[in-house]
């Protein structure tokens, strides 16, 4: 039986969504072996997470089949109130089907996909929303600059910056931060080819982009996202799962794949190390992100290249993006190799 109104009836209207969801998934079925540090490095990725995001920036976390100790360091974020959402999975889902579950159900415009052993930096989702915001064409952000990325998923942005000629040719990854991710993925040696030349960049409105990235974190536009597989991937993190969910559908669809000019984000791996404790001070001793206005999102929209069927599209950009891609290296590493003329020397000639 029921007795009187529920109060909610006399007024039913609820508070509106923000601009942007992080969705994190956690899988700490131990703390044994591989996962015997995983722990504290979840607690420094949540509180990095926690001391630069925005207030509006909504947070959801999906733990795959995760033991006691790391479910109570969840439940004890959501209790302290800055969780929006918890999702316990009593058994592991994988990577995809745990934050596809979850994204299909937002309804913020931007969705960022963030792996839990990510060291988050000052202005993370602010750089994100931006790029989308200056560039409408855009599906699919990496907040960090990875050189070597921009064949990648990519034919829509090099087709599109090719047929305007805005591609540009410019070193802006950050050397100390791509060898720090290098070693953070057990490949030291990963970057230290012609990559670090330079990066395909594509610049408007005094922002510049890289056209790559990788998807440790990565930001889709909601239409990006109901454009994936409708069913599930049923896979862990290996296999085609992250290829056929995050990175295939924006360039299928003819959006661009940008990263950011700087690394907004550092990997971490399974393991500490001195310079995450001391990022993470510096957060905690910085003031915390300000509540601003959202930023105004142009509607979505396709460059003429996207209209290119995708299997020519995918072939066209592959033969010319190689072609310019050497052919700049080939200048950079020249004038790299050039040496100075002095001052007193060079004037004269």
């Amino acid at each position: 039986m029921r007795i009187g109104d529920h109060p909610l009836k006399a007024n039913p209207a609820l508070g509106g969504y923000g601009l942007h969801r992080l969705i994190m998934p956690v899988f700490i079925p131990n703390t044994e072996g591989y996962f015997a540090e995983a722990i504290e490095v979840l607690r420094l990725c949540l509180e990095s997470l926690r001391l630069t995001r925005k207030p509006a920036t909504a947070v959801t976390i999906a733990a795959n089949g995760c033991c006691q100790a790391a479910r109570a360091v969840l439940q004890g974020e959501m209790e302290a109130g800055w969780i929006d959402q918890l999702t316990l999975h009593a058994r592991n889902r994988g990577k995809v089907d745990a934050i596809m579950g979850a994204a299909r159900g937002c309804f913020e415009p931007i969705v960022t996909f963030a792996d839990c052993d990510v060291l988050f930096r000052r202005g993370w989702d602010s750089a994100i929303e931006n790029l989308f915001a200056v560039f409408p064409e855009c599906g699919f952000v990496s907040p960090f600059c990875v050189p070597g990325s921009e064949m990648g998923f990519t034919s829509a942005a090099i087709l599109a910056g090719m047929a305007g000629r805005t591609i540009r040719f410019e070193a802006i990854a950050n050397p100390s931060d791509v060898a720090a991710f290098a070693r953070s993925i057990g490949h030291p040696e990963r970057f230290q080819g012609v990559e670090r030349l330079g990066q395909f960049v594509l610049r408007r409105e005094g922002v510049s982009a890289g056209i790559g990235g990788g998807h440790f974190v990565c930001s889709l536009r909601r239409p990006v996202i109901q454009a994936a597989p409708a069913g599930p991937a049923m896979q862990a993190i290996c296999g085609d799962s992250e290829t056929n969910w995050l990175d295939l559908p924006p360039d299928r669809l003819g959006y661009w794949r940008l990263m950011t000019d700087r690394a907004c984000v550092q990997h971490l791996g399974n393991r500490l190390e001195p310079w995450m404790a001391q990022e993470l001070a510096a957060l905690r001793r910085a003031p915390p992100p300000a509540d601003t206005q959202p930023m105004a999102l142009r509607p979505m929209r396709r460059h003429w290249t996207a209209l290119v069927p995708y299997p020519i599209r995918v072939r066209l950009a592959d033969f010319l993006g190689r072609r310019l891609r050497e052919r700049c290296r080939r200048r950079a590493g020249s004038l790299a190799a050039t040496p100075r003329a002095s001052p007193a020397s060079g004037a004269r000639g």
